[in-house]
This record gives C-alpha cells, structure tokens and sequence, in this order.
C-alpha cells in the first residue's frame, strides 16, 4: 500500500514548489536500534526546529513559550504593514479611476 504525501510550499518570490513522495510505514524505516524510555512518538520536524525532551520543556518551556509569543508578534506586526500598504493603493487605484471616470465625461 502505498502512503503518497503531497508537500506543496511557496517561496518568497511567490513561486509554488511541489514534492510528492511515498513514505513507508514507521516500522519498515531502518533505525539504528530500538526507541529507548519513553522515545515513541515520531517526529518529522521543519528545518531549524528542535526537540526538546520532557525535563527540558518542564524547565524553559514558559520562557521557550515566551520567545515564540514574540516571534509571533513580529510576524503579526510584518502582516499588518503589509495589508495597510495593500490598503492604501486599493485606495489610490480606486480615486484614480474615480478621477479618470470624472475626467471622461467632462470631455463627453
């Protein structure tokens, strides 16, 4: 049976990139060894993403939860530039055309 996965991303130009690829069964993936304690959760994680093992998020998960929160907050602040900005020239286009529009009939 195959397990076809689609990954489809954006990049910061715009352009769409596409992958599809089949991924086996977590148990036909060769490992070195057997998960160890409590190591039974797979993990597919982004580029740049760590993990952390239970006693280190029970002791800087508030201030790892804290850091994200302003990350996030950076990037709300980054929309919200964006869409005033995506505003304010819906705004121009529409007075230029109502002033292209006004000009054409005084010439009518």
């Amino acid at each position: 049976m195959n397990n076809i996965k689609k990954l489809t991303q954006k990049d910061r130009y715009g352009n769409m990139i596409s992958f599809e690829f089949d991924v086996p069964p977590m148990e036909s993936i060769p490992h070195p060894g057997q998960p160890m304690g409590t190591d039974t959760v797979p993990a597919w994680l982004t580029p740049g993403e760590r993990v952390m093992n239970a006693e280190a998020e029970r002791m800087y998960g508030p201030m790892l939860y804290q850091m994200n929160e302003q990350g996030r907050a950076v990037q709300r602040a980054q929309v919200g530039r964006f869409l005033s900005m995506l505003l304010w020239v819906v705004r121009l286009t529409i007075k230029l055309r109502v002033d292209l529009c006004m000009r054409l009939r005084v010439l009518l």
